[in-house]
């Protein structure tokens, strides 16, 4: 008999109960059957992480860090416990997102149509409106070497068709194969947080994987476009991990 492949869904909390609580609660309303999910929270200092141990049961795992590791070291140790279980598949939500009750069966079906798909993605459309796709994808330029995304399916669609070994894929849904990683590694801890999307989708690719869109999919999120209205608002570890991890 056939078996669905297993998968273990990792979300990370820092500070941020409510988001954290409608992204889980969106993943449990999903068709796929054969999924679990852990919830890390990242020494999050405002009571959150107790406030999520309420919706641990037999599907959500709830596991409470004293200190915060960056997203990278969160979702390693989520990378971690798949390793040691045996799960074939890791699916790192972002805890701002929102997924469609179809996303992680297409995403799945996808995936398991070539065993040298590495790394996945769905569309990526914006929280507040859902018509509007905010990345479908990117698109590497070694010459460079640089990157450029496109919101522009079609566009995307192109790009998989003309250079699939070039494509790129931002982190925010992004399903992982377990058997990839005992090839290429953990996520950089060094990295902390921003750019460990790119640096991974340039390991899978170094390493013979292909990074795919699955245009089929899609994962709401809020859209974080920064520009003058909103500019002093940023937190200045923004910039910093920013800067340094694009230099890295």
């Amino acid at each position: 008999m056939s078996r669905s492949p297993s998968v273990l869904i990792v979300v990370l909390n820092w500070n941020s109960y409510e988001e954290t609580l409608a992204a889980v609660r969106s993943i449990s309303k999903m068709d796929y059957a054969n999924c679990t999910t852990v919830v890390i929270d990242n020494g999050s200092e405002d009571n959150s992480g107790e406030k999520l141990t309420r919706i641990a049961n037999d599907r959500v795992r709830v596991i409470q860090l004293p200190h915060n590791l960056g997203f990278t070291g969160g979702c390693n140790l989520g990378l971690d416990i798949a390793l040691k279980s045996n799960t074939d598949y890791v699916w790192l939500f972002n805890n701002d997102a929102i997924a469609d009750v179809s996303t992680l069966s297409s995403l799945i079906r996808t995936a398991e149509t070539d065993k040298t798909i590495g790394l996945i993605s769905p569309i990526i459309a914006s929280l507040e409106g859902p018509s509007k796709v905010l990345n479908a994808g990117a698109l590497y330029k070694p010459e460079i070497p640089d990157y450029v995304s496109t919101s522009d399916i079609c566009e995307a669609q192109g790009w998989a068709t003309s250079y699939p070994e070039r494509i790129m894929l931002v982190g925010t849904a992004i399903l992982i194969r377990v058997a990839m990683i005992r090839k290429i590694g953990l996520l950089d801890p060094a990295l902390f947080a921003y750019w460990e999307d790119t640096d991974i989708c340039l390991r899978s690719i170094k390493a013979g994987f292909r990074n795919v869109v699955d245009f089929g999919s899609v994962v709401y999120h809020k859209e974080k476009a920064i520009d003058q209205r909103n500019y002093e608002e940023v937190k200045p570890h923004y910039w910093y991990y920013m800067v340094r991890n694009e230099i890295l």
